[in-house]
């Protein structure tokens, strides 16, 4: 296990950890979805507008880094849960290299925001870690930036913040609320997620979204795109394979270059 803790750097072979998350039986079930989609968006924006308020008011910050020999390594998990994340695949390294600034608005709490680093056989998972078990709405945010080689899968769950993933072999990803762009993917990409808006573009695999609100937009994909959306917006374009949207509560939808089927309900 590594710890990366104040702008500390350590590999895989040693240990540091220096001192420095209509009636009266109710509405109809449509209704039902439509009021639960509102509930769940409104819970997201409120985590959300969290978030930012804790950044707001982050009177006290520290470095956070570790680096890790990526010689073995086919694929990194990250658990993150409160701030920015960023993952960059290069081409030019051998090595995960993660950054990041921990931030709180109470300097007691600021030295147990950590990152933590663990390889494991052909695995490496890189975990955000608050004080004492504390929920992220208590402490602060973990803004990380995560570099690695473009050769490596990533299984990435993410609570709040925006999320930007660049240049990687395959991606599944399980993501709570915020903004998330996704960009020139190797593999296929999988997408779970809550609320905010969705960018994906020039993927060579397939495509399949789950979304839950928010809008999405999907581009220049070499396979199938499948997309299950609770509400927003949908616009598609320049796909090799099929276009399919599995269910759509509300929202529009355009699509453009599609070179397979087209399967949209109520053949919008």
């Amino acid at each position: 296990m590594v710890w990366g803790h104040s702008g500390t750097t350590t590999t895989s072979q040693t240990y540091s950890l220096p001192t420095d998350h209509r009636r009266s039986h109710g509405p109809e079930p449509a209704m039902k979805t439509t009021y639960l989609l509102a509930i769940a968006l409104a819970l997201a924006a409120a985590g959300c507008q969290a978030v930012s308020s804790l950044t707001d008011e982050c009177k006290f910050r520290a470095p956070r880094s570790v680096t890790l020999d990526a010689a073995r390594i086919r694929s990194i998990k990250v658990h993150t849960w409160s701030g920015q994340l960023t993952i960059q695949g290069r081409d030019d390294i051998t090595e995960v290299r993660v950054t990041g600034e921990a931030c709180s608005f109470k300097e007691d709490l600021l030295e147990g925001i950590n990152l933590r680093a663990e390889p494991s056989g052909s695995e490496i998972e890189i975990s955000a870690i608050a004080p004492q078990g504390r929920p992220w709405s208590e402490v602060g945010t973990l803004d990380l930036k995560i570099e690695a080689p473009a050769s490596l899968r990533f299984d990435v769950t993410d609570g709040s913040g925006s999320l930007d993933i660049a240049n990687v072999s395959g991606l599944l990803i399980d993501d709570g609320s915020g903004s998330l762009e996704i960009i020139h993917i190797a593999g296929d990409v999988e997408v779970k997620d809550g609320a905010g808006s969705l960018k994906v573009e020039e993927v060579r695999g397939h495509v399949n979204i789950k979304d839950g609100g928010g809008s999405i937009s999907v581009s220049d994909i070499g396979g199938n795109v499948t997309i299950s959306d609770g509400r927003g917006s949908i616009s598609v374009k320049n796909i090799a394979g099929d276009f399919t949207v599995s269910s759509d509560s509300r929202g529009s939808i355009s699509h453009s270059g599609v070179a397979g089927r087209v399967s949209i309900p109520g053949n919008r």
